[in-house]
């Protein structure tokens, strides 16, 4: 199978993977008491979104091995860019959150 090919699937696996981590984030039961009502849904979404880090790194791969000027080896590097975003905003949320002594 040639490398397009292989970043085209794993790009769908990557947006599928991504999204039902968020729904299951959004849509799913807050089960608990009290401070930890909810600690499933985020330990749900934080496992998802690392298989969607791994999906996208394998994407990535395969996207790099494209000519250059293709635009699918642009688009195959974008789910990498979206991981490394989160991370950077989850970063940044911690940081604050000790900061202001919340945590």
């Amino acid at each position: 199978m040639s490398n397009s090919r292989w970043v085209q699937i794993l790009l769908a696996l990557w947006l599928v993977v991504f999204l039902c981590s968020l729904a299951l984030r959004v849509f799913g039961p807050a089960e608990g008491l009290g401070f930890l009502r909810g600690v499933e849904r985020a330990a749900g979404f934080v496992i998802g979104q690392f298989f969607a880090g791994v999906v996208a790194m394998q994407a990535r791969s395969f996207a790099i091995r494209l000519p250059k000027g293709d635009a699918l080896r642009l688009v195959g590097q974008v789910p990498l860019m979206v991981t490394a975003a989160m991370i950077a905003l989850a970063f940044v949320l911690i940081v604050r959150a000790l900061n202001q002594g919340l945590a």
